[in-house]
């Protein structure tokens, strides 16, 4: 699978293949960082630091409001009188 991507290093052979990192074990983790070379470790869940929230982020429903669909006769009238063009490309006279 060439879409892919490779670990490697200077020299330019692959420091794992793709089938040794779809097989890491759970919670394992290739870290790379610029400057540095990259390296196996086990990342543990922030539920494991100690971290917690306190309550639930939550988005305001905006899906139930009232959708306005224009047709054609009246998308052809907005755009002639911000544009100054007739439907087919024809540019409106006298403006």
């Amino acid at each position: 699978m060439e879409s892919i991507i490779l670990l490697l290093t200077v020299a330019g052979g692959a420091l794992l293949t793709p089938d040794e990192l779809k097989s890491l074990p759970k919670g394992t983790f290739i870290v790379i960082k610029t400057g540095t070379h990259p390296m196996r470790t086990r990342l543990r869940l922030f539920l494991e630091w100690g971290i917690t929230f306190g309550e639930a982020y939550e988005t305001p429903d905006r899906g139930r409001r009232p959708v306005y669909y224009a047709d054609c006769l009246e998308l052809e009238r907005a755009i002639e009188a911000r544009y100054g063009l007739r439907p087919g490309g024809q540019v409106r006279t006298g403006v």
